[in-house]
């Protein structure tokens, strides 16, 4: 997983335990946002895509995106969607 540090971001997302900003690419795998914010205990981190800030990502907003449609071969295909595909469903479904 690439976990990258932001030293310049306005207002990173930071583990309570490290003063290392986290950061997520907008190419990375739901589910490896997933494992980061769970591993780091932190639920807001804010999504890059080429060094611009293009989002903060919420777990809440992940966990309700899964429970959506409850179907097992359904919840893997969504695991594996990138954190970019993700936002974009999320925006089109906020905007209906």
């Amino acid at each position: 997983m690439q976990v990258v540090n932001r030293k310049s971001c306005a207002s990173p997302a930071k583990n309570l335990n490290s003063a290392k900003p986290m950061s997520l690419e907008a190419d990375q795998l739901l589910f490896e946002a997933i494992d980061l914010m769970l591993k780091s205990d932190t639920y807001n981190v804010p999504v890059y895509h080429r060094d611009v800030k293009i989002a903060d990502l919420e777990f809440s907003d992940i966990t309700g995106f899964l429970s959506e449609n409850s179907e097992m071969n359904l919840l893997f295909h969504k695991l594996n969607y990138t954190v970019s595909t993700f936002l974009e469903l999320r925006t089109r479904l906020q905007s209906i």
